[in-house]
């Protein structure tokens, strides 16, 4: 990135005012709802924590945004395979360019231990949205906070 360009210019990308860049004014959970509904077309009743609890909404959001990203999504209903699919959504979410920091357990999710950590991943995972190749779609949060470098922005880790 060149002195004085954006982030969003350097990932060739502009806001959208479907980029929840800070216009939205609801809760982190609200926000977070409403960019992965918009994102994955899922419908999102009760409380966020369950609706994401079996990971199935999560790998979703991730193969939307890099496609095949998780090939094999469990849909059924015993808790194994759904922190599974958690798991999956938490190393996507690495390998993409989200921070360790960042990153959440899966008990963290599936055992409502710290649900304000899976929103910081939330939150974290929408930034790197701007720097995915082929994603056109909205992103979440404002580009600028999505630190750019080997480690932090989807394709750049193949360089290692």
């Amino acid at each position: 990135m060149k002195s004085g360009e954006s982030a969003e210019a350097a990932a060739g990308r502009t806001i959208s005012p479907g980029a929840y860049e800070g216009q939205y004014t609801g809760s982190d959970e609200e926000v977070a709802r409403a960019w992965i509904s918009e994102v994955t077309g899922e419908k999102l009743e009760g409380p966020l924590q369950e609706c994401l609890k079996s990971g199935v909404v999560l790998c979703k959001l991730v193969n939307r945004i890099k496609s095949n990203s998780i090939l094999r999504i469990n849909t059924g209903p015993m808790p194994f395979p759904q922190r599974e699919n958690v798991n999956a959504f938490c190393e996507a979410a690495r390998s993409m360019g989200v921070p360790d920091k960042d990153n959440f357990t899966t008990a963290d999710l599936f055992d409502n231990r710290n649900f304000k950590q899976v929103l910081v991943c939330i939150f974290s995972f929408g930034r790197q949205c701007y720097f995915a190749p082929g994603w056109n779609g909205p992103c979440l949060g404002r580009p600028e906070m999505a630190k750019l470098g080997p480690s932090r922005s989807f394709g750049r880790n193949d360089s290692k």
